[in-house]
């Protein structure tokens, strides 16, 4: 992450103008005339305290950006008094003249401070915000105080999305106290956190195919953030990513940790919308994931264990490799089973991996020979006498299993991806 320190600080609000028109024979430049009457007139003292301090040069504490975090988001479960949408300028805008002064109409003061306290923690935020989004999108300029303001039509979505990376990483702060906990101060956490997010959207934007759009995934947010009504897109779009020959370990761990965290959370609930997120997103993409990434780790370990003469050990770790593969491949193609407690056990049995495999890949969808299956088979007569027989496996069974097993994982990995 680039040096904060290298960056020059400026120590003052650099108000902005996106229009401008007259109210009454008051000419209004929007929005900053209207922030500047919100932290003079409206902002609680305590706000205007922190702001003086920070304008002064001074650090701001932990207390501090809690405080102007709250703020921020104090409207945010509330319902506003939104202006009708053929209301005049200066309506839509929250202001009005009174005795020849221009003032926030009493209904849009609730809109007008999450509006300004937005703008006021991303002037503040800003030398550490420009260097993450610089690092990842050199050519994006974006403005995250204001929601809409002018951009290039092919940035818009990025746009947007980056958008929301930084409102959630700011709302966890405040209402995640599990993420919270692992950074010493509200700095470490906001340029981690962003970070871990714009490198998230990264790997969306690149990965995207031609006529896919762009929208937040909220990988890294709480799990009913999810639309279980776009599962298909984001089971698809996440996977993509993670099957990715050019994502970083850093990136993949950041990724299932929050997948697999998710899954057991969301097993804590019964109500409908948990159970569609897990049915729809959860349980089929950490499925897949898990069993992909077992399945190479198990391989492995049977090449381990044949190099040092330990051919049972080799079989049983074989075997197990190929029935994760058939695992993955089952969920990949829309049969994923419910998992069995919040331990995330599937609920099916090894013939049932084997049988649905054989009747709906081999068989119905023919994804898949027939010799696959045969070869899954002896791999599991073999792997029972291995674990339980009294009798030593010979080292041309285990090398003939462990041939079978890596043939098996590879043209999986060919359909499966």
């Amino acid at each position: 992450m680039p040096e904060v320190k290298q960056l020059e600080q400026k120590r003052y609000f650099n108000h902005i103008s996106l229009t401008s028109f007259n109210c009454e024979g008051v000419k209004v430049d929007y929005p900053r005339d209207v922030y500047k009457i919100y932290f003079s007139q409206e902002a609680p003292k305590y706000i205007q305290q922190i702001i003086s301090k920070w304008e002064k040069g001074r650090e701001l504490t932990e207390r501090d950006y809690q405080q102007l975090l709250k703020k921020m988001f104090a409207h945010i479960h509330k319902r506003l008094d939104m202006p009708p949408a053929d209301a005049d300028l200066p309506t839509l805008c929250g202001v009005a003249v009174l005795n020849g002064k221009l003032i926030i109409r009493e209904e849009a003061k609730g809109d007008v401070e999450t509006k300004a306290m937005r703008f006021c923690l991303e002037q503040i935020l800003r030398p550490y915000t420009t260097p993450i989004i610089k690092n990842y999108f050199p050519g994006l300029a974006v403005n995250l105080g204001i929601w809409h303001d002018p951009i290039g039509e092919n940035n818009a979505e990025l746009d947007q999305t980056v958008k929301m990376a930084y409102i959630f990483t700011l709302y966890n702060y405040l209402w995640s106290d599990e993420i919270a906990s692992r950074y010493n101060f509200f700095l470490d956490y906001y340029q981690t956190e962003l970070a871990k997010r714009l490198g998230f959207i990264k790997r969306l934007w690149e990965n995207r195919r031609p006529g896919e759009g762009l929208e937040y995934i909220p990988i890294f947010e709480d799990f009913r953030n999810f639309n279980p009504e776009k599962g298909a897109l984001v089971n698809q779009v996440v996977t993509r990513i993670l099957k990715s020959q050019d994502l970083q370990a850093s990136e993949r761990k950041f990724i299932e940790e929050a997948l697999i965290n998710h899954a057991k959370k969301v097993l804590m609930y019964r109500d409908e919308e948990a159970t569609k997120i897990k049915d729809s997103i959860l349980n089929p993409l950490v499925s897949e994931m898990v069993s992909l990434n077992k399945s190479r780790e198990f391989i492995q370990a049977a090449e381990v264990c044949f190099d040092q003469g330990l051919h049972n050990s080799c079989i049983n770790r074989a075997y197990y490799a190929m029935l994760r593969a058939a695992r993955a491949a089952l969920v990949h193609n829309g049969l994923c089973k419910s998992w069995r407690s919040v331990n995330l056990r599937p609920i099916e049995t090894h013939e049932e991996v084997i049988n649905t495999f054989e009747q709906v890949l081999v068989g119905e969808k023919g994804l898949f020979p027939p010799e696959m299956v045969v070869a899954l088979r002896k791999a599991y007569q073999q792997r029972l006498i291995a674990d339980y027989a009294d009798q030593e496996t010979e080292e041309r069974i285990a090398a003939m299993v462990m041939k079978k097993a890596q043939l098996f994982i590879t043209m999986v990995g060919d359909v499966v991806g």
